[in-house]
């Protein structure tokens, strides 16, 4: 059902942005929605579960570590997919 949710919301999302030019044009939307539906779900989890992240430390530090974890995966997003 989660999953369903994840397509039917994010699907269209990234299709707007790549046409918008907000992602680059060879980004493959098939594998970076499916890179969102497993990172999503692991973030909501390892707030509030710390031994589920061994690297970024997510629910083991202050808010603002956790905040600055979710923007470091975020920029891997950028970089891989973003404009060129």
């Amino acid at each position: 059902m989660v999953n369903r949710h994840y397509v039917e919301v994010l699907g269209p999302l990234l299709e707007r942005a790549k046409a918008t030019g907000q992602l680059s044009p060879g980004a493959d939307l098939d594998a970076f929605l499916a890179l969102l539906m497993l990172v999503l779900p692991h973030l909501v989890m390892a707030s509030a579960n710390p031994e589920l992240d061994a690297v970024l430390g997510l629910g083991r530090n202050t808010r603002r570590d956790s905040e600055h974890a979710v923007d470091r995966l975020l920029e891997v997003f950028r970089h891989g997919l973003g404009r060129a």
